[in-house]
């Protein structure tokens, strides 16, 4: 991971993550808005439940069936539907080098490549 930001802007939460491996000077910049949870862990603690079906591509997964959002809205304010109908939430986890990132969001990511050079 190279970059990470968070803004706190309350009606509409964004994180921005940028990828760049070691041995490339292509940059990946992940965006996602109306975000309602993230998590950053190392690369030690990554879980993956059979049950959430993930659907995987080179740096980032969506779970077809996330535990992580059934979990929240039990033990969470996210459970209430005045925050965020859980219907309408989708579990992004993007992978790094060395960590990834749990993303909660009713967004799609932007996705976008830059060439460091």
């Amino acid at each position: 991971m190279r970059d990470i930001t968070y803004n706190l802007n309350e009606t509409n939460p964004a994180i921005s993550i940028q990828i760049r491996h070691y041995n490339s000077d292509e940059i990946i910049q992940i965006h996602f808005s109306e975000v309602y949870h993230h998590s950053i862990m190392t690369e030690n603690f990554i879980w993956f439940a059979e049950e959430e079906n993930w659907d995987e591509d080179i740096f980032i997964a969506k779970a077809k069936n996330s535990q992580l959002i059934k979990w929240l809205s039990t033990y969470s304010l996210l459970g209430s539907e005045t925050v965020v109908k859980p219907k309408d939430l989708d579990h992004y986890r993007v992978y790094t080098q060395d960590h990834f990132v749990e993303v909660l969001t009713s967004a799609k990511p932007k996705i976008s490549f830059q060439n460091k050079t």
